[in-house]
């Protein structure tokens, strides 16, 4: 017997972005899965097993038994298979995810060689899992989809990377993180620079580049031109401002510099991106 109950999914094929979530979801009440041999991904997966039982197997490994709280972080290229057991149920929170800025996370030291961690308290990691999901009104945006959610999953990535070296993010320092992006934010709304946004939170800007950065796992840069880019997309679709206003109120310097910011950003111009999505 198969049962799989889907309670969300996420589907985005395009593969031009630098990095791209091209599956999300989350299963319930999956039961003996038909697989018969060892499955090959051509991206990277994370899933956080939250109920049930389950084994994992690799080649020329001893299996693994999965439990809740069990996390699989699975590399391109890797054969494995996992399954729930006979008589158990499995529940599942999952992505699947690509593209070079991901390459770069698979090269560095960060991420941990094992397929298999463990991460407590199971209550709080679905959270931290759920809240790297597609929200209902991107859905029907996969481009607004691929500029936060490659930004959530760096940032899930990190907190892991994190727990792994030194245990969960300590209460402070996701108070913190949240301080520093809504100070970022602020900033974009009121057309001020970064250091503006340290400043907010009475640090130098290095100081704060840096934990942002280690706690984020991305640069307030980086953080700020999703941000700019989201918000940009919103405006050309939204309203009917000339590019030299979104520039503005963005706070680029002009319509130049800021068409070519999102070009470099979406790969379109702001003006096909109006035409093509209006």
């Amino acid at each position: 017997m198969y049962f799989l109950a889907m309670i969300s999914l996420f589907v985005n094929n395009d593969t031009s972005s630098p990095g791209l979530l091209s599956l999300a979801g989350v299963s319930q009440g999956r039961q003996n899965p038909p697989i018969l041999g060892m499955r090959v991904l051509d991206r990277f997966a994370l899933v956080f097993l939250y109920e049930g039982q389950g084994v994992l197997e690799q080649t020329d490994l001893p299996p693994e038994r999965l439990a809740p709280g069990s996390c699989l972080l699975i590399r391109p290229g890797i054969p494995h298979r996992y399954r729930p057991d006979p008589e158990s149920s499995w529940s599942e929170v999952f992505f699947v995810f690509g593209g070079p800025i991901f390459d770069a996370w698979g090269a560095s030291l960060w991420l941990p060689d094992s397929m298999h961690l463990t991460l407590s308290p199971v209550d709080y990691w679905l959270q931290a899992f759920q809240k790297a999901l597609p929200e209902g009104h991107e859905t029907q945006d996969p481009l607004q989809t691929t500029l936060e959610s490659v930004c959530r999953i760096q940032a899930l990535l990190a907190e892991i990377v994190l727990y792994r070296n030194k245990g969960s993010l300590h209460h402070e320092d996701r108070l913190w993180l949240n301080r520093a992006r809504d100070a970022i934010e602020r900033i974009l709304s009121d057309r001020r620079d970064l250091p503006v946004a340290a400043e907010l939170l009475h640090m130098p800007y290095d100081a704060f580049r840096k934990r942002f950065a280690r706690l984020a796992g991305c640069t307030p840069s980086s953080h700020l031109a999703v941000l700019r880019s989201d918000r940009a997309c919103r405006m050309l679709l939204e309203t009917t401002r000339t590019l030299s206003e979104i520039a503005e109120q963005l706070g680029y310097c002009d319509a130049f510099h800021f068409s070519k910011a999102f070009k470099k950003s979406v790969g379109s111009s702001p003006s096909n991106y109006r035409k093509d999505h209006a």
